[in-house]
């Protein structure tokens, strides 16, 4: 089926949600380089897509032994400028900020993201707060605001 899909694309080079089909069906084979390759043909039609770019950056990272350094941090850094509000741009912003010790910029992403997570993302929620006290912990600034209220 990828190997079909692959095909019409070249007949088809301007399909973008071809591209992203593919892109997602070969990071599912964890063909993580082919993934980014056909991430990067979807973002080159959409160049202001900052969904695309992200999965692009995250797709890169996974291909380059799920380092975010390079590449896939400038695309990253690209999507929050384009789509603040984008929660796996932010998250994988955060990400960047922490692994560089900027844990007050990855407390910061990570609450945006925490912001606008769908009410049923109660495990992400949790992930992301734990998160949050880890960076703010090493940050010295252990405030516990990542922590959830009890719920009522």
């Amino acid at each position: 089926m990828v190997e079909k899909l692959a095909a019409r694309l070249k007949e088809e080079p301007g399909n973008v949600e071809g591209w992203v089909m593919l892109a997602r069906s070969y990071g599912v084979l964890r063909r993580f380089a082919e993934a980014a390759q056909a991430y990067g043909r979807a973002s080159s039609l959409r160049p202001d897509d900052a969904q695309l770019m992200v999965d692009h950056a995250d797709a890169l990272a996974m291909a380059q032994g799920r380092s975010l350094d390079g590449e896939p941090e400038r695309l990253i850094a690209k999507a929050v400028g384009i789509d603040p509000a984008n929660v796996k741009a932010r998250l994988l912003a955060g990400t960047v900020a922490f692994e560089k010790r900027d844990f007050a910029g990855a407390v910061a992403h990570w609450r945006a993201a925490l912001d606008r997570l769908p009410p049923d993302a109660q495990e992400m929620a949790e992930s992301i707060r734990a998160s949050i006290t880890e960076a703010e912990t090493k940050a010295g600034t252990g405030s516990g605001a990542g922590r959830a209220a009890a719920p009522a």
